[in-house]
């Protein structure tokens, strides 16, 4: 499906399947939680034509997770489908395929807001997960994996804008992945093919940024003098500071681990720069009101689905 130097592996095969089997209860044997499962709409073709989304990948994806299932009832099981929400959806969240797959038309919507410095993208791909998934499962949001140029790279290393995406990142329903460095701000390191997008973590101002004392196999994001884990760990205002603030209060509030999410009419914002969204779970309500301009504040008018006088 990808590359003549990629041969895909038959899984119309028995023996086959019965060898993965035994690779997965090798690894949870080994005390593996969970399984991410690349290109997961390409298993298994249907015809020379036909690879994607096949009837007979569903099959082998029901008949991997019930084995794996099997071996370990709490076993994660997320799937690379990358695709419109809507075909995402027939992936996950039924109990006998994937438990979570990674989102992305949420990158490029969280991008063209702030391209537009507008909300209106965001609430429209927010307004298109809402009906493709409705109650069936949380899906796994993400700003970029190893397949996409750095989100920091994306968004012309602004910080202020790299910060807002990570308060979106972890505001959404569902269960945040994080893809390495970008709790730094870690850019692209020279190019955006492959080794660009997936150069060595920054652990440290050194010269090797404390992740090797040999040859990294690429170059370094650089800047380590303020793009690293030891130069922002004490910084309260850095951005790996502001990952560990976000986290900390998805952990605390259950309306932002479990909570259904609203998006808001929202009046006032000069075209349209601003957008809210409550995220309810049971008596907790959190509001979540975001800037997409690049003024430091906006006056608007948000409408609730219920009376102030109301809350505790």
């Amino acid at each position: 499906a990808f590359s003549s130097r990629m041969p895909d592996l038959n899984l119309k095969n028995t023996k086959v399947k019965d060898e993965i089997k035994k690779a997965v209860k090798y690894w949870i044997d080994q005390g593996v939680d969970g399984f991410r499962l690349d290109a997961v709409r390409y298993f298994v073709a249907s015809s020379e034509d036909t690879q994607a989304d096949s009837a007979e990948t569903h099959a082998f994806l029901k008949e991997l997770g019930a084995y794996a299932r099997q071996a370990k009832p709490d076993v994660l099981m997320i799937g690379e489908a990358w695709t419109t929400a809507t075909k995402v959806a027939t992936y996950f969240g039924h109990g006998d395929e994937l438990d979570l797959c990674f989102h992305f038309d949420m990158i490029d919507a969280i991008l063209r807001s702030f391209q537009r410095e507008k909300g209106s993208s965001l609430a429209m791909a927010l307004s298109q997960i809402e009906q493709a998934y409705q109650d069936i499962a949380f899906n796994a949001p993400i700003l970029g994996n190893h397949d996409h140029k750095r989100i920091m790279s994306r968004l012309q290393h602004e910080t202020k804008a790299m910060k807002l995406a990570a308060t979106i990142l972890f505001s959404l329903p569902g269960t945040p992945f994080l893809y390495y460095g970008e709790e730094i701000g870690m850019g692209n390191a020279a190019g955006d093919g492959d080794l660009g997008k997936r150069s060595p973590m920054q652990w440290n101002t050194t010269p090797k940024a404390g992740f090797t004392t040999g040859i990294a196999w690429n170059k370094y994001s650089g800047n380590m003098d303020t793009i690293s884990v030891k130069a922002q760990d004490k910084a309260s205002d850095s951005m790996l500071n502001h990952y560990r603030k976000l986290i900390r209060l998805r952990a605390k509030y259950p309306a932002l681990k479990h909570g259904t999410m609203t998006v808001l009419e929202m009046t006032g914002t000069p075209d349209g720069a601003g957008l809210a969204y409550l995220r309810t779970y049971k008596e907790n309500s959190i509001l979540v009101v975001l800037n997409f301009s690049e003024k430091d504040s906006l006056t608007a008018s948000v409408k609730l689905p219920f009376s102030l006088d109301t809350l505790k």
